[in-house]
């Protein structure tokens, strides 16, 4: 994504620094299509136990914990629930292995980081998985040196859709929430980024076209395909009036 003519404008004619300005991404989804990933540590965690999930069984758990998963799969195939902590650490075991290796982004998330990272916005990473996990994944990306700040599901009480993760990004960018612009791919991070008072940009996952998104601001299919431009001066613009 190359820089336009309107990126100076944004730097000069907004009437505030673009670094009073923040892009807080979401990662799994946003940055990279991670469900395969996490379909393939689920099946080498339930191939043993005599199971197999599918893409469309694994789609079900977009967005949730993989406590919450594993809740849901000891009870669908009658599995010891006396075992969950073993099943979480054997996938916590087997997907930090998937990701020891090199892993695709989504088309035009390092160009969109470049560009805004050369308008001087400020870019954060919220992630409502580990911290294991999503160092792991932006290791395997090539994309750990991409943000200012990174915050995981670890670090807050209250998971999406409450607003926790979002608000302690912004705070700890030192960038007010209603000069965020949040992308998200899933309908509680929407809600959550609603309740943090950010605006919202909605990416559109191919694994769950169904989602209602409306709450959002604008709904992309493509990151590659966003000009964040004109949000930005809106959400400058915005604040002054």
């Amino acid at each position: 994504m190359m820089s336009g003519p309107n990126d100076e404008s944004l730097r000069r004619g907004s009437g505030a620094h673009p670094s009073d300005l923040a892009v807080i991404f979401d990662m799994d989804g946003v940055l990279v299509d991670s469900e395969p990933l996490h379909l393939q540590a689920l099946n080498e965690v339930l191939g043993p136990l005599g199971h197999h999930a599918t893409a469309a069984e694994n789609e079900q758990f977009l967005g949730w914990t993989s406590e919450e998963c594993w809740q849901v799969l000891i009870e669908r195939y009658h599995l010891p629930a006396d075992n969950l902590q073993q099943y979480l650490a054997r996938y916590d075991e087997c997907l930090l292995r998937i990701l020891q290796h090199p892993v695709a982004p989504t088309r035009g998330a390092p160009e969109l980081l470049a560009r805004l990272r050369g308008l001087g916005v400020r870019l954060a990473l919220a992630s409502a998985s580990k911290r294991s996990w999503v160092d792991a994944t932006l290791r395997a990306l090539g994309l750990d040196r991409a943000f200012d700040v990174v915050v995981t599901g670890d670090e807050v009480m209250h998971g999406k859709p409450a607003p926790d993760i979002f608000s302690l990004a912004a705070s700890r960018l030192g960038v007010r929430p209603e000069r965020c612009i949040l992308i998200e791919d899933s309908l509680n991070g929407v809600l959550a980024a609603r309740r943090a008072q950010m605006t919202v940009v909605a990416l559109r996952n191919p694994a769950a076209t169904y989602l209602p998104l409306d709450a959002a601001d604008c709904v992309i299919d493509s990151l590659a395909d966003w000009d964040p431009q004109q949000l930005l001066k809106q959400v400058a613009l915005a604040q002054q009036q």
